[in-house]
């Protein structure tokens, strides 16, 4: 790596690090919250992954979100948590569905 590369890129993360808590701009989506541990690989037809991306771009969304909001959402409706942690998880779902709703973006 060059040197004028290695030097923004410790800038970068110094000020990444040091504004790690500052508020998200405006304009800017979050895709990854880095709450999530594990990767779950799926196959899909063309015909359902072309849909999917459309879908997606409709909504303004990465592809991996909606697909994830879905399975979560489908997720928390066939089960009932039983500690904290799934609670935590069925209550933040939710409030990822109300501020997309507040955002006053349509759902197809």
């Amino acid at each position: 790596m060059n040197t004028e590369l290695s030097k923004l890129l410790k800038r970068e993360a110094e000020y990444a690090q040091a504004h790690k808590d500052a508020p998200v701009s405006e304009g800017t989506t979050v895709t990854h919250r880095g709450q999530r541990s594990r990767i779950f690989s799926l196959r899909l037809s063309e015909a359902e992954f072309a849909l999917l991306e459309r879908v997606a771009e409709e909504r303004g969304l990465p592809v991996s979100r909606l697909a994830r909001e879905w399975i979560t959402e489908k997720l928390a409706a066939e089960s009932r948590p039983t500690d904290i942690a799934e609670l935590a998880e069925a209550v933040s779902v939710l409030a990822s569905r109300l501020a997309f709703v507040a955002s006053g973006t349509t759902r197809a």
